[in-house]
């Protein structure tokens, strides 16, 4: 049986707010939130995550529009975003996840999914001290086109990793992003991006 660690072998260094304004055509401000997002020291689960532990659980939007399935480790954590319709936190393993909807309605017709990408990583990198962005790749999520890219970054001296899915239906734009400290989410990137790219969108 694995060993759990302690909550306070690896310390919470605050919730930092990090509100993103970006300058888009006709002069209108997009507010693309990571407000209140957790921040912790470096490092992560000793073992692989979900090995042989874990049971598949599968979560549900406030709405009910969105799910995904993660594991029971995870845990609904309403207070990591005030605009989520989903966030759930794992503390064995210092890891988070929210997931977040734009009305298309909102936002100038010159944005489609390639560009609501860009602008959603460079509004993280904002905040960001020594931050950085992977090149965006093309996948399919639940049947439809999505793009996906990594964020990286020190806040407060922390390294930390944002991966990131963006994709779209007819009424939103939506990201799902889950955050780890840097060596945790890079050294178990599989089991992560297992249930980022789980999100499903329901049909009413």
């Amino acid at each position: 049986m694995k060993e759990r660690r302690g909550r306070g072998e690896t310390s919470a260094i605050g919730r930092n707010a990090m509100q993103k304004r970006i300058a888009v055509p006709l002069g209108l401000i997009l507010m693309l939130f990571l407000s209140g997002c957790a921040l912790f020291s470096p490092g992560g689960p000793e073992e692989t995550p979900g090995e042989n532990l874990e049971i598949p659980k599968v979560y549900e939007s406030l709405d009910e529009h969105l799910s995904l399935t993660a594991t029971d480790l995870w845990v609904e954590d309403p207070t990591l975003h005030e605009d989520s319709v989903l966030s759930l936190a794992n503390e064995e393993y210092n890891s988070y996840l929210i997931l977040l909807a734009d009305e298309k309605a909102t936002l100038p017709p010159t944005v489609d999914l390639d560009y609501y990408g860009e602008l959603t990583g460079e509004a993280t990198l904002q905040d960001l001290e020594e931050g950085e962005i992977t090149p965006m790749k093309s996948l399919v999520l639940d049947g439809q086109p999505a793009r996906s890219f990594y964020v990286k970054g020190l806040v407060d001296g922390v390294s930390i990793t944002y991966g990131f899915v963006v994709f779209e239906d007819g009424t939103n734009f939506y990201q799902g992003i889950i955050w780890s400290a840097s060596k945790n989410l890079e050294n178990h990137r599989e089991y992560y991006e297992k249930i980022l790219y789980s999100i499903t969108v329901n049909q009413p």
